[in-house]
């Protein structure tokens, strides 16, 4: 993975030289479905970020994993959410990931904004850019990285410059990247 910026001309220039990554167990999807082990192909804003800290200082609207959920289940009104459960009373949601069960993956994350404004069922849920398990085992379809680049990430992302993340095989991002991104 390479991050990069707009510098003061306009153009884009890497911030850190690339880091290694690792992607769903299963590789990427153009059509990802719910469960496939499959990382999503595209360009997603990047969302909130989310940790184990209670409130650091980062400019990214934060979430912590205490007591968090994402709610995979397709049939629930929150697909595709992160929810503090005991926040809620109308709970319709038969599967969700606890979050706190995966701390040290999950101590630095970023929502990835993958089926996010208007999340259609069994399209794929709670994609997340995060700590990796390992840096040879894929994930269940997030993007993931060693645990100081990914703190790194969460505390340089800006809201305000309207992160995002392109993600594709090789031949699929040569074609993305000569689209002008705004």
């Amino acid at each position: 993975m390479t991050a990069y910026q707009r510098n003061d001309k306009g153009e884009w220039e890497a911030v850190w030289e690339p880091f290694p990554v690792v992607v769903g167990k299963n590789g990427m999807a153009c059509i990802k479905r719910e469960g496939d082990g499959c990382s999503p192909v595209g360009y997603f804003p990047l969302v909130q970020a989310f940790g184990m800290e209670q409130a650091p200082s980062v400019t990214m609207p934060y979430l912590s994993i205490k007591g968090l959920e994402g709610v995979d289940d397709p049939d629930s009104r929150y697909y595709n959410r992160l929810v503090h459960s005991s926040t809620i009373t109308d709970r319709d949601w038969e599967s969700a990931e606890q979050m706190e069960k995966y701390a040290v993956e999950y101590t630095w994350g970023v929502v990835v904004g993958y089926n996010w404004e208007t999340p259609k069922p069994h399209a794929g849920s709670c994609i997340f850019l995060h700590v990796w398990e390992e840096p040879t085992r894929g994930t269940a379809g997030c993007t993931a990285m060693d645990l100081e680049m990914m703190r790194k990430l969460v505390f340089w992302l800006n809201p305000a410059k309207h992160p995002h993340l392109l993600q594709a095989p090789e031949d699929i991002y040569k074609e993305m990247r000569s689209v002008e991104v705004p």
